[in-house]
């Protein structure tokens, strides 16, 4: 603590004046930075419904890159699956009304017939103000990215795609 004050006080001097203040003031300048490292995550609080028509269109999209690229590689090697159209019914059927809702502390998968499962949750990394990765307390890692309305992740099991999810409420 006592480094941690010396620095402060380098780059605030008036805490060298008043050394009956600078730990006080210390923890507020700690608390108004950490503050605003979380801020600018805060886009994902809230609840998100699962956006069929979004992530069709990518699945669509990913389906005609991959039928006239022999060697689209996209989503770990599924190319094939998507361009066949295989996969995206049974996504968008298991996917159709959940939900995410994210909490000051937890973050509840909710499927269309409401049940689920609530993690508790740790930001791991906020590599730019519109990605953010968690740790679930399952011990998952899971990121999340903020596209102007909405939002996606890579969906769950062997084959990798992104899922799209619009915003229902604060």
């Amino acid at each position: 603590m006592r480094l941690l004050t010396n620095a402060m006080q380098k780059v605030f001097p008036f805490l060298d004046s008043t050394k009956k203040y600078g730990a006080p003031l210390l923890v507020v300048f700690l608390a108004i930075g950490v503050a605003g490292c979380g801020s600018r995550a805060r886009w994902l609080a809230g609840q998100w419904r699962f956006d069929e028509q979004a992530t069709r269109r990518i699945l669509q999209a990913e389906q005609t890159a991959a039928g006239k690229d022999s060697t689209f590689s996209s989503f770990g090697g599924a190319a094939k699956q998507i361009a066949k159209g295989i996969i995206s019914p049974e996504i968008i059927a298991e996917l159709q009304g959940s939900e995410i809702t994210v909490t000051d502390k937890d973050l509840i998968l909710t499927s269309r017939d409401g049940t689920g499962e609530a993690f508790p949750y740790e930001v791991l990394s906020v590599p730019d103000p519109n990605t953010l990765t968690l740790k679930l307390g399952n011990g998952d890692v899971d990121t999340f990215h903020h596209e102007g309305s909405r939002l996606w992740r890579q969906s769950s099991g062997r084959i990798k795609i992104p899922v799209y999810y619009v915003k229902v409420s604060n």
